[in-house]
This record gives structure tokens, C-alpha cells and sequence, in this order.
């Protein structure tokens, strides 16, 4: 499929399978109009607005502003790049491909990574950088980002992003409908081991207490090496962000909380968990879960009775990172047309 992209200069301002074999549906393509955009928004729930968060908002282009954006959330060690990857964009952009399907998407740097303000370390909690994302959201639907305001917001969060989600959905209620892709209430202690194994002070800044991944760890930590492109991982590399350990040690209660306690619990609109089978986090040997369907609803469904729908996703032959392997079409479309099941653009 052919794919153009124009990027506007800066601005200041219930269960089902997705098989990865399974055919596409083929969207006109699309050319995508972006613009960078920054806002000011609290960082504690009623506090000044002290930080700055940017983002990039995406819409179809020669089409009205579409009703529905989808706020795209990364992943610790990952910036907004993860949702419209530089390689091969007709394979990887899930941003590209929301805008197919007409959605505009807001591809959000998280509090503390990327071109988003960057706190001290140690007051970059998850529930800091939570707020951070309630004020975007308020602006999404203010027309304060983009100047048109959307009528519906979809939370689309990977890993860490999806921690995010978990503990939004126990706070706010101005979110339609949660995407979750690479992310349950279960780690692999061998992973967790791996990570903290391979884990160094940020170089640009050795003494600022951000983190990073060391040289060469990436693909066994967030991809399948049996499946992914090389040349994908080497540019992973070269793009990678950082993480805390106030992130850390704030996100891992979210993970590790048991079902009547979840702020999950709170979440009353549709819910979708997508993982990929061989999701290097949760799934397979020595400690880890068959990622199916089934085992993942039967771990996951406990803490979303409230949702009005609950979804499992899984892409064959696909590790954690979703979006940056070859099957990632395949996630994309299935993803996408869950949205539409209930929001359409």
C-alpha cells in the first residue's frame, strides 16, 4: 500500500482471536498531516499547570477533523516514535494506519521522556505522569491541542503506557475506550531479572538518576529474534529513551495488586488487552504463561468486571513490542476495527 506523510513545521501550543495469518482489511491509503504540538498541564490533580508535555497530532488529510482521536501512549525506554516507526511505515506506523481508517491519533510523549518536560527523577511516578496525561486529554477535548475538540478519546497504551491506563481508569472518567497492548497483571521475574541486569545511567547524563538499557540488550528484552527484523532492533537502539526507578517502583503495585483491589475495577467502558504470543514480559519458559486467549482472559477478565466489553487480542509469532515487527499489520488492523466496534472516527 502506498503511503504518503506531510509534516506540518512545529506548533507551539466477549473474547476473540487475531491470528496473525489473518487477511487484513485493506483502508484506502491515506496522506497523514501532522503537527508537533506542546502544552502546559498539572502534574498533581488540582496543582499549577508546571509542566510541559508534547506530542504529535495526526489527522487524514482534505477531510474534516475527525470526531474520535486515539492518544497514543508509549512504553518505558520508548518515546512517541514507536507509533510512527522511520522504517517502513506501510509495516510499522500505527499511526499511519489509524489514519486509514480515518481516526486523528495523538502520539504523546509520556513526563519525562522524549521532548516532554523531564523531572527530577525521583518525582517520576507513574501517578505524576498519570495527571500529566489527564491534562492532555482535558485538552483534546477542549480543542486546546489541534483546535478542534474531539467528542471521543481512546487511551492506546503499550506496556509501561498501559500501566498508565490502569491507574487513569481508577482516577478519570473522560476516557471511551482502553486498548492495552503488551501488558497484564504478571511479569516474569527472569525478565524482570534481565532488565534490572541490563539497565545503566542515562549517557547524555550520568548523574541525573534517569536510566536506560545497556548497548545490545533490546531485542532479548522487548522482541523475537526469531521473527523480528535486525535491522528494526539496531534502529530501536538508536532511538531509546529512559525510565526511573520512582517509575519503577511506582508502576509494579499496579501490576502486582490483586483484582478487587485494582483501580481497574473502575473502568466502565470497553477493554481490549492485545499481547503478542511471544511477548518477552509475560510469556513462555522458564517462568512465564502459554500466551493464549483463554489463559489470558482467565487472568486478565477479574480485573475489568466492570467493563462494558472485555477482549482479548493475541498476534502469532509476535513479541513484546507490537508495533515494531513484521506481524504488526496484523495488530493494527485487529485493534483498529475493535475500536470501531463502538467509536467510529
Amino acid at each position: 500500500m502506498l503511503r504518503r506523510l506531510r509534516t506540518i513545521l512545529p506548533l507551539s501550543v466477549a473474547v476473540s482471536l487475531a491470528l496473525a495469518l489473518a487477511a487484513p482489511v485493506v483502508a484506502a491509503a491515506q496522506t497523514m498531516v501532522c503537527s508537533m504540538l506542546t502544552i502546559r498541564v498539572p502534574s498533581v490533580d488540582g496543582g499549577p499547570v508546571d509542566v510541559k508535555m508534547a506530542g504529535t497530532l495526526c489527522r487524514p488529510e482534505f477531510q474534516p477533523m475527525p470526531h474520535t482521536v486515539q492518544l497514543l501512549v508509549h512504553g518505558a525506554t520508548y518515546t512517541r516514535a514507536v507509533w510512527n516507526w522511520p522504517q517502513s511505515p506501510a509495516t510499522y506506523s500505527y499511526a499511519q494506519d489509524a489514519i486509514d481508517a480515518g481516526y486523528a491519533t495523538f502520539a504523546v510523549d509520556r513526563l519525562g521522556h522524549g521532548e516532554s518536560d523531564h523531572p527530577a527523577a525521583n518525582n517520576l511516578t507513574i501517578q505524576a505522569g498519570t495527571t500529566a496525561l489527564h491534562g492532555v486529554v482535558q485538552a483534546l477535548r477542549a480543542g486546546a491541542l489541534g483546535g478542534t475538540p474531539f467528542t471521543k478519546v481512546i487511551f492506546v497504551g503499550t506496556s509501561l503506557g498501559a500501566v498508565h491506563g490502569y491507574d487513569y481508569g481508577g482516577r478519570y472518567s473522560d476516557i471511551d475506550g482502553y486498548a492495552f497492548f503488551g501488558s497484564v497483571h504478571f511479569i516474569k521475574q527472569s525478565w524482570f531479572n534481565l532488565f534490572q541486569s541490563n539497565v545503566q545511567p542515562w549517557p547524555p547524563d550520568p548523574n541525573s538518576g534517569y536510566l536506560t538499557s545497556t548497548p545490545g540488550s533490546r531485542g532479548a528484552l522487548f522482541y523475537n529474534t526469531a521473527t523480528a527484523d535486525p535491522a528494526v532492533i539496531t534502529q530501536d537502539e538508536a532511538l531509546k529513551d529512559t525510565i526511573t526507578g520512582a517509575e519503577i517502583n511506582t508502576a509494579l503495585p499496579f501490576v502486582q495488586v490483586s483484582a478487587a483491589s485494582s483501580p481497574t475495577q473502575s473502568i466502565n467502558k470497553p477493554v481490549l488487552i492485545h499481547m503478542g504470543q511471544f511477548d518477552n514480559l509475560v510469556c513462555g519458559s522458564p517462568d512465564g504463561i502459554t500466551c493464549t486467549t483463554s489463559s489470558i482472559q482467565s487472568l486478565e477478565q477479574p480485573y475489568f468486571t466492570h467493563a462494558t466489553s472485555f477482549t482479548v487480542q493475541i498476534t502469532a509469532s509476535s513479541g513484546h513490542q507490537l508495533s515494531e515487527h513484521p506481524t504488526a499489520p496484523t495488530t493494527h488492523t485487529n485493534v483498529i476495527n475493535w475500536i470501531k466496534g463502538f467509536a467510529l472516527p
